[in-house]
């Protein structure tokens, strides 16, 4: 039977030395690595959060006027649009006002029936897309994301990336029952 030494290398002095030396330098350049990548991975993370906040509000702003545009083409006076929609967007503590947040168009080029808008929260709403025909109606909902009652954080202000002064305005077309 043969018996199988196993010989333990020792190791120098000063190879034990360029070994530390080594590693100290692999620990600078680790540290220089993170130094540098943190902060893209933080801005990366708060754009990916602002901006899924920011769709869950477009999403919602988007229902809230499917509804009301469903409630007009029913018959219902811009108060009630109005309630329907605040009552979709209060849950995202978003709020509209009649008095120029939400547009009601009835008939294409038919200004009788289209809702005044003097837009007493400074908002521009200009309805969006093709203008209804006889049988359709028109609701357009205009949100302001960047005021401090909306849940849209800016986050990415700091960077450059501000949200501030925008605003999500959706059209819905229904047709008229």
């Amino acid at each position: 039977m043969k018996q199988i030494r196993v010989h333990s290398e020792r190791r120098t002095r000063f190879e034990s030395s360029r070994l530390h030396q080594a590693h100290s330098k692999r620990r600078g350049i680790e540290t220089l690595e993170a130094i540098v990548a943190l902060p893209i991975l933080l801005i990366a993370t708060l754009a990916s959060l602002e901006f899924g906040i920011l769709f869950l509000v477009y999403a919602a702003i988007t229902s809230a006027a499917t509804e009301g545009a469903r409630e007009a083409a029913k018959g219902a006076n811009i108060s009630e649009v109005v309630a329907v929609v605040e009552e979709m967007l209060s849950p995202y503590n978003l709020t509209v006002t009649s008095d120029g947040d939400v547009v009601v168009r009835r008939q294409d080029n038919f200004d009788d029936d289209t809702l005044p808008n003097p837009n007493n929260t400074g908002i521009t709403c200009t309805p969006e897309g093709p203008s209804p025909n006889s049988l359709e109606v028109k609701v357009t909902v205009c949100v302001d994301v960047s005021d401090g009652n909306a849940p849209v954080p800016d986050w990415l202000g700091t960077f450059g990336l501000s949200l501030a002064d925008r605003v999500i305005t959706i059209s819905s077309l229904a047709h008229v029952e």
